[in-house]
């Protein structure tokens, strides 16, 4: 009765364990807020923009920020695919979303010593398009990274508590963020140029490019790893079955 006792509390103990949230879920995390604050700047930047620089219509903004959206459905269809296929890993999206976000704001918002600047309306549809594309490449991408690293650390199939919980810890980023990128575009262009703050949004999201680039090295480090592991597990087996004979 003791030994069962003490099997039931650490089977216990063990799932009390698996349930936890892995702290290495916050590198993912990062990226995808970043990506999201660029995403909420250039939503509610690019119609004023467009209006105060060129004197467009707010209707012509308009058609750009529909590009963005255009943009998410058809990558948020091409995203799944390619995650259902196995196309590419997870990771692999990633640095794809948050490049296509990067470069989606220099298109938007090119330098005004560029001799590109005067193109601006016109590059505006391409680099909206770019940046709505981008998004759910890195978000949705992020959610499988953050459901694949959990896994790693429990090293079981998730159960619906801890998917409930990652799924709501990163919904509760991806909205929240977006918001705090809108206050921070209206903030940075109080002081700054839309150039500059193009500029600087794109910055962070170089820096989500280089996070995503760094969960895909630890990736073929850690499968090299198991791979090896594997090689070494069947050439004992080897050896112990030449030994038996």
């Amino acid at each position: 009765d003791d030994g069962d006792s003490v099997n039931s509390s650490s089977s216990s103990l063990g799932k009390k364990d698996s349930s936890k949230l892995s702290g290495k879920l916050i590198v993912p995390l990062i990226a995808n807020v970043l990506v999201r604050i660029n995403y909420g700047a250039l939503q509610v930047s690019i119609t004023p923009f467009l209006h105060t620089e060129f004197n467009k219509s707010i209707s012509y903004g308009g058609v750009v920020s529909t590009l963005v959206s255009v943009g998410m459905a058809t990558s948020s269809f091409l995203c799944g695919n390619l995650l259902q296929r196995k196309v590419f890993k997870s990771t692999s999206i990633m640095i794809m979303g948050s490049f296509c976000v990067c470069l989606g704001l220099l298109v938007c918002f090119p330098q005004q010593g560029m001799g590109m600047y005067h193109l601006a309306p016109v590059l505006a549809f391409p680099g909206a398009f770019l940046a709505g594309m981008g998004d759910p490449l890195t978000s949705l991408a992020g959610l499988r990274t953050l459901f694949r690293m959990q896994e790693e650390k429990s090293g079981d199939v998730l159960d619906p508590i801890v998917t409930t919980r990652i799924t709501s810890v990163w919904t509760i980023c991806c909205f929240t963020f977006y918001y705090l990128g809108s206050f921070l575009a209206g903030t940075i262009t109080d002081y700054c140029s839309y150039s500059d703050m193009g500029l600087i949004l794109a910055g962070l999201c170089f820096v989500a490019v280089l996070i995503s680039i760094a969960l895909r090295v630890s990736d073929n480090f850690q499968g090299s790893e198991e791979t090896e592991e594997s090689e070494n597990d069947s050439l004992s087996t080897e050896n112990f079955e030449s030994t038996e004979n």
